[in-house]
């Protein structure tokens, strides 16, 4: 039976101002508004070269539409004599209606769930085949599918307990993700996301097993992709950063073969410290389960922050002061153990 959560103290969430209000890296609020901001005055620019599935009105701001926004980054990076991310670019932009986003959508305790993936919609379409794409990369067997009412309690539960256990934070995490799509094939993947998908969390079938497991594959993805809206806004690395030639970090609960650049290090020490938290303020509620996840999640934390510090030439000024900034959070954890 999965567990459930009652009333728990709000309190116990340990040191939220840390990861949502301490610094510019942590404030969600201003950070959206410039990100709203920004494709805003992208979309104007484009206007003339606008398509739209439908006459209705749309169903996002161009900032949430994932299809429209990659579109968007494509032309922007063109326009500034830079290649786009990969060579799978969209010949238009296609901006979501309203009726084709109430017909596969459910509102789960504020979270947007995708029910039904229907690819005779034309901007479903656009999505899959950039997601298979992107993520194809990964495993060309993973597709997207359909959840069952079962699914969406899970969720349902999933939400309250980051909701009731980590209000502040996941506040502050959850409004980066606009939507979440369940996946399934591939032999190993369980969560993911990319700068190139943006505003969702993609969670495959075994990840929906608990509340639990699954209020920490969206924390993880939706702490992801505040980072890519961070990235739109600030530059943390050295102009002179080049992923070819990055350092790597291998992580020790990964395979020898297995080794990360910088940036995702850096993109996965932040995910950590964030799990970190959400862990010790579970402490009071499914004390077992939190006590040894809390374990695994710190200890990560601390590895690839102290593998990172070997190599903070690769962040300007911005980037060590968010360095820094996960290192402090990071200690508050570790000295309460």
């Amino acid at each position: 039976m999965s567990p459930t959560i009652h009333a728990v103290d709000c309190g116990r969430e340990c040191e939220p101002h840390m990861l949502a209000h301490d610094t510019v890296f942590a404030q969600s609020e201003p950070l959206l508004a410039k990100i709203d901001a920004t494709y805003s005055l992208l979309s104007d620019v484009y206007r003339s070269e606008l398509t739209y599935a439908s006459d209705e009105s749309p169903a996002h701001k161009p900032s949430d539409d994932l299809v429209l926004r990659r579109w968007l980054d494509d032309r922007l990076a063109l326009a500034r004599g830079l290649e786009p991310g990969n060579q799978h670019q969209l010949s238009f932009p296609l901006l979501r209606s309203l009726s084709s986003w109430r017909r596969a959508m459910t509102c789960v305790s504020g979270v947007w769930c995708a029910t039904t993936v229907d690819l005779g919609d034309e901007w479903e379409r656009a999505h899959n085949a950039l997601f298979r794409a992107e993520m194809g990369t990964y495993d060309a067997t993973l597709f997207l599918t359909s959840v069952s009412d079962d699914d969406l309690a899970i969720l349902r539960e999933a939400v309250s307990i980051l909701k009731t256990t980590i209000p502040v934070v996941a506040q502050s995490t959850l409004s980066h993700t606009r939507a979440i799509y369940m996946v399934d094939g591939g032999a190993s993947f369980l969560s993911g996301t990319t700068r190139r998908l943006p505003r969702v969390a993609y969670i495959h079938r075994s990840g929906w097993v608990d509340p639990i497991t699954l209020a920490e594959l969206l924390l993880h993805e939706s702490v992801h992709q505040k980072m890519y809206d961070l990235q739109v806004v600030y530059t943390l690395y050295e102009h002179s950063y080049d992923l070819r030639r990055a350092p790597v970090i291998k992580p020790s609960w990964h395979s020898d073969s297995e080794q990360w650049p910088f940036d995702r290090a850096f993109a996965a020490a932040h995910v950590y410290v964030h799990l970190s938290h959400f862990y010790a303020s579970l402490r009071g509620v499914f004390p077992e389960r939190a006590e040894r996840s809390l374990a695994t999640v710190l200890f990560r934390a601390r590895f690839l922050l102290d593998a990172l510090s070997t190599h903070l030439d690769c962040l300007n000024a911005r980037g060590r002061d968010m360095f820094v900034w996960l290192c402090r959070v990071c200690d508050v954890y570790a000295d309460r153990g």
